[in-house]
């Protein structure tokens, strides 16, 4: 593996995680919003995410207040 290919890699799963991290962060905010709990608490990183761990972890935060906000919204709507 050359040491593009190996930035590539880290780059693919930087991205990866991001995506997916915001995801899950999304999806923990619905849950915790429909069956009580607290949303900003500490995900779980994925084992496979662990050597980007930073981009997994601020992308949960991201997709928990993407969350948040939209409900927020809905409420001053009504």
């Amino acid at each position: 593996m050359t040491a593009t290919n190996t930035a590539d890699r880290v780059r693919e799963l930087q991205d990866e995680a991001t995506e997916i991290g915001r995801d899950h962060g999304w999806t923990h905010a619905a849950f915790v919003d429909a069956y009580g709990g607290d949303p900003h608490a500490e995900p779980d990183v994925p084992p496979r995410f662990a050597t980007v761990a930073a981009f997994y972890t601020t992308a949960y935060a991201d997709g928990v207040t993407a969350y948040t906000d939209d409900v927020d919204d809905d409420i001053a709507e009504d």
